[in-house]
């Protein structure tokens, strides 16, 4: 506690401007925030409550463990051994499953990416599939490029070994990548290019993390970009126009830029009118002749 008080007003304002350094939140195409709420959200949150709040752990992490029990317990009524739980899995997969495989003991069998198929296999993630697996685990909007996985298909090849083995094993879909857009640029002579275009956009106020591919596909770089709920046609149009200078200052040489717009609008009327908007026009930019980028938006609910 400090010795002396300071003024409501300057203690608001120092707050304030600190939080300035955070930022443009709706610049920031990194993190999945919160850019935008329904104004009777905002109503609430500013009204004085005497309510007291509950904070749990990851509603996903109650999940696993749950599973995990109740794998155990059906394992223990049969007089079979439980030491010995595993996972099905990718290898784009989050951090939290594997903290949840170190915390709890379960092995994560991932299945390795590879050029042209960024998601996991159906096929060969039913091939692991053994008795000991707890769950399998698929993804609806992929961290790494916005992807969904195939979870009908994944889900009718469980379902034919299930029957033909007599095994219950399930299927967790982490669907939490609502709003998401994956921005995937493939660069085929200087890796630090992507990492060179994230350092340059900052420059202009946006935060586009780059990061490379897991295992088997280290070779290619990503730009990811969170589309948040109030990211309208104006700020995508200077965003593209941001990359394209961006390249050109970068590369000696020009470069072939291809942007194009696809979207599964499911949601608000309100976000599927912007998503709908983006998608009417595909844009297609010639910048030379070493990186595409293909700009997938999706929106689910």
């Amino acid at each position: 506690m400090a010795e002396k008080s300071m003024p409501k007003e300057v203690a608001y304002q120092t707050i304030h401007d600190e939080l300035l350094l955070d930022g443009n939140p709706r610049l920031n195409l990194a993190s999945f925030v919160t850019t935008w709420m329904e104004p009777e959200c905002d109503r609430l949150l500013a009204e004085p409550s005497t309510r007291i709040t509950w904070i749990w752990m990851s509603t996903q992490s109650l999940l696993r463990f749950r599973i995990d029990v109740k794998w155990q317990n059906k394992r223990k009524v049969q007089g079979k051994p439980i030491d010995k739980p595993n996972i099905v899995t990718r290898a784009n997969i989050q951090v939290c499953w594997e903290k949840f495989a170190r915390y709890f003991e379960v092995e994560l069998k991932d299945l390795k990416l590879r050029e042209g198929y960024y998601v996991m296999d159906p096929v060969k993630a039913v091939e692991l599939v053994d008795e000991n697996t707890i769950c399998v685990a698929a993804i609806l909007g992929s961290t790494l490029n916005g992807e969904f996985e195939d979870v009908k298909h994944l889900n009718d090849l469980l379902t034919q070994k299930n029957k033909r083995t007599g095994w219950n094993t399930p299927i967790h879909v982490d669907a939490e990548s609502g709003n998401f857009a994956g921005t995937g640029i493939q660069e085929r002579e200087d890796k630090s290019m992507a990492f060179a275009m994230s350092k340059a956009l900052r420059h202009c106020g946006w935060l586009v993390p780059a990061y490379t591919m897991p295992a088997d596909i280290e070779h290619m770089t990503i730009l990811r970009v969170v589309v948040c709920e109030d990211l309208g046609r104006e700020l995508v149009d200077k965003l593209l126009s941001h990359i394209r200078g961006v390249l050109m200052e970068l590369t000696d040489s020009t470069i072939n830029l291809t942007i194009t717009f696809q979207a599964e609008v499911k949601s608000s009327e309100r976000t599927g009118m912007l998503i709908e908007d983006l998608c009417t026009s595909p844009k297609l930019l010639s910048i030379g002749s070493n990186i595409s980028i293909n700009l997938l938006t999706r929106r689910w609910k």
